[in-house]
This record gives C-alpha cells, structure tokens and sequence, in this order.
C-alpha cells in the first residue's frame, strides 16, 4: 500500500488540537470532560507508537487490540456522565464490562491482530457512537440554553463525527486492504478530513462552561492531571 497522504498525517495529529485545549485547562475539567481528555491520550499514545511502530517497517496492526478495551471503557465512562437519566447512565456504564468480555472473547476465536480488527474496534465504535447520538438527542430536547454555548453538544457531535466515520471505515478496509488498497487508502483519506473536524468540535467543547448535573456515584471535581 502507498504512503500515509498529507492529510493523513494531519488527521491522525489532529488529536492533538482537543488534547492540548484540555490539559491547558486541566483545573477546570468536569468528570465527564477530563474522561474524554483521557480517551484522547490514549489515542494519541496509540497514534504515536504505530506510527514509530510503521515507520520501522513492523505490523502496527496488534495496538488496536491493546488499546480498544482501555478507550472504550473510558469514552463510554465520559458518555455515562454526560446523561441526564440515572437509567441511561447504568445501562452505559453496564455495557463496559460486557464489551471487555465480549473482546477477550473475540481476540483468541474471531480476530487476527495483524490485520484490522472484525469485532472489537466496530463494536466499540457503535457503542460509542451510539451513545453520542443518543446523548445528544436527548440533551438537546431538554435544553432550555442555547446548545451551542454547552460543552456536551460539541464533544459529543465530534464523538459522534469520529465514530461514524470509523465505523464506515473499518469493514471497508477490511474487506478490501489486499484487494483493492486504493479504496482503503481513499477511506483513510475520507476519514482523516472526519477526523480533523471532529477534533475541533471536541476541542471547542473544553472551552464551553459546562454545568454539573447528577452523576451518581461519581460527582467529585476531577482531579488535576
């Protein structure tokens, strides 16, 4: 396959831009917040190894698989948060451990790690992209203020961008990475452009006010990072 394009290279730092917003505000982060700044850090550890990793000529495939269980369990987490029913709040909070079974499940039987992942990545980015959708549809028709001015409306608008395009991305590239490479080097393209909007939505998000709502058995300041 060809060379990672420009704005592949840029997609994949694009992270970056929500990661720096939050840790220059990291006093100031609500729980829900510093969980997705969490999420970013992870992502960006596992852009960082993989590409080392590739540019050493080594599969940089297996990361995903080290990586998922721990991004999932912290974006579904920051998702919990953002839920204003205490009902909606468990059943997200539920579907982390199911999701760590399903994976460890799945790793031996189904998945090969030196290629893309069949399960545990497009599982997880349904259920993440689930609940940022959800989020925002239910939010939104309980706001009484402007949703533009609210931290939830453009983290989770760029979850919902991230995950959507990831989960159209990842089958393509697995049905067609030997086959047809130049429909998988056009998806990554696709999701790179995603990718860098996306991130400027979540950046956007650690600039707004948020303000506090019930949650449950975590409503504590985060603590500073």
């Amino acid at each position: 396959m060809a060379r990672p394009s420009l704005i592949v290279h840029v997609g994949v730092m694009s992270v970056l831009a929500p990661l720096g917003t939050a840790y220059l505000r990291r006093r100031q982060l609500t729980p829900a917040q510093f969980w997705v700044f969490i999420w970013l850090f992870l992502l960006a550890i596992m852009n960082i190894i993989g590409y080392v990793v590739g540019r050493l000529h080594y599969n940089n495939h297996f990361l995903t698989y080290v990586f998922t269980p721990f991004q999932d369990a912290a974006i579904l987490w920051a998702l919990s948060l953002y839920q204003l029913q205490p009902v909606v709040r468990a059943a997200i909070r539920i579907a982390i451990p199911v999701f760590v079974v399903a994976w460890a499940l799945a790793l031996p039987l189904i998945e090969n790690v030196n290629n893309f992942s069949l399960f545990a990545e497009p599982v997880y980015s349904i259920l993440a992209l689930g609940a940022a959708v959800y989020t925002l549809a239910s939010r939104s028709s309980e706001a009484t203020e402007p949703v533009q001015q609210q931290d939830w409306f453009w983290i989770c608008a760029g979850l919902a961008l991230y995950f959507a395009a990831l989960t159209v991305m990842l089958p393509l590239s697995a049905t067609f990475v030997y086959s047809r490479p130049d429909i998988v080097i056009r998806a990554y393209n696709v999701n790179s452009v995603v990718s860098i909007v996306a991130f400027a939505c979540i950046a956007n998000g650690f600039l707004c006010t948020a303000k506090s709502i019930p949650s449950g058995s975590f409503s504590s300041p985060a603590p500073a990072v």
